[in-house]
């Protein structure tokens, strides 16, 4: 698509998603083994035990939300999103599916995963441990859990001070922005997504979703989004 907007003048968003799809559209072989061994690790098996009817929710909590105060107060950069908030954005999601499947059959874009389940599978995207703690006190019982690979291996190197991811990616020596990489990309199995696109990580994923999975499945996906960026 034409990078200037109806009204002629230049349109960032389109822009935006064009770079995201060349950046994505052949992802390298390390970054490609990276998000299989993490799904594999997620999901317990291989790429056909993803389930069909994914949806993957993203939670930017941390510095995000949080007002820190120093030297230099840094008050929180969004509105934090709580988790009643989040269950209620799924559980919209859910009744629209509930919906479509009285009067077709659920379109999906995932053609090789597995056979979808009858109850909710929700892939859990997040940095913050206490993020997936509220998160499981608030799971209704038949929902299933898969939480990020990401969290799981960065935890014990987490900075929980303004703006620590650099401090841990330095700890890390610097795998963790192929974890952050590989993660993406087993987001990306998700049918529909409940994001906050204050958060550029959540700005990511939705562009994403617009530019590669929508064009190639008909625009299947949908997204609820619980912190909307101003443009």
């Amino acid at each position: 698509p034409s990078i200037v907007g109806p009204d002629g003048n230049f349109s960032h968003d389109i822009l935006q998603i064009a770079t995201i799809e060349s950046l994505f559209t052949s992802v390298t072989p390390l970054v490609h083994r990276e998000a299989t061994r993490q799904l594999n690790l997620v999901f317990g098996g291989n790429r056909r035990r993803v389930p069909k009817d994914l949806i993957t929710v993203h939670i930017r909590w941390g510095d995000k939300v949080e007002t820190y105060h120093g030297k230099r107060t840094r008050r929180a950069e969004m509105k934090k999103a709580t988790i009643n908030e989040y269950m209620t954005a799924i559980q919209k999601i859910l009744d629209r599916r509930q919906e479509l499947e009285r009067g077709q059959q659920h379109h999906n874009h995932q053609q090789q995963g597995g056979n979808q389940s009858a109850s909710p599978n929700i892939y859990l995207a997040t940095e913050d441990p206490a993020a997936v703690k509220e998160f499981k006190q608030a799971l209704p019982p038949e929902w299933n859990l898969y939480v990020d690979q990401f969290l799981v291996e960065t935890e014990h190197h987490r900075v929980d001070d303004y703006n620590g991811s650099p401090k841990m990616a330095q700890a890390m020596h610097g795998k963790a922005g192929l974890l952050a990489l590989g993660s993406l990309l087993v987001a990306m199995e998700a049918n529909d997504f409940v994001l906050t696109t204050e958060s550029n990580w959540s700005r990511l994923m939705d562009e994403l979703r617009r530019s590669i999975l929508d064009p190639r499945c008909g625009n299947c996906t949908s997204m609820i989004d619980l912190r909307k960026k101003n443009n």
